[in-house]
C-alpha cells in the first residue's frame, strides 16, 4: 500500500521517523510487515486475513495516522504552515 502526501509535497523530509512510529503503533485485523517513507510518500507491506478490505485498512491507517499527528503541536503547525499558510480563491 502507498500512501502519498497532498498535492506531492515533500513533507515527510522532517516527519518519516515519527510517521512511521506512528504507523506502526495503530492496531487492527492487520500486520505492517515492511515499512519505508520517502519525501512525499510511504510505502507499507501489510498482511490481512482475507475477510478484511484494502478500503478499510486504508481508512483505518489514514484516520489513525492523521489524528496522531494533529495531537502533536509541533507537528501540526509545521503542517499548517505548509499547507495551509496562504489563503487561496479556488474556482
Amino acid at each position: 500500500m502507498i500512501f502519498s502526501t497532498k498535492y506531492r509535497k515533500n513533507t515527510l523530509v522532517l516527519l518519516s521517523i515519527p510517521i512511521k512510529k506512528i504507523l506502526l503503533e495503530i492496531k487492527g485485523n492487520f500486520n505492517i510487515k515492511t515499512i519505508g517513507c520517502d519525501r512525499n510518500h510511504v510505502h507499507m507491506l501489510i498482511s490481512s486475513t482475507p475477510m478484511i478490505s484494502c478500503t478499510q485498512i486504508a481508512r483505518r491507517l489514514k484516520q489513525m495516522s492523521t489524528h496522531k499527528i494533529y495531537q502533536n503541536s509541533l507537528y501540526k503547525s509545521y503542517l499548517n504552515k505548509l499547507y495551509w499558510n496562504k489563503q487561496v480563491f479556488w474556482l
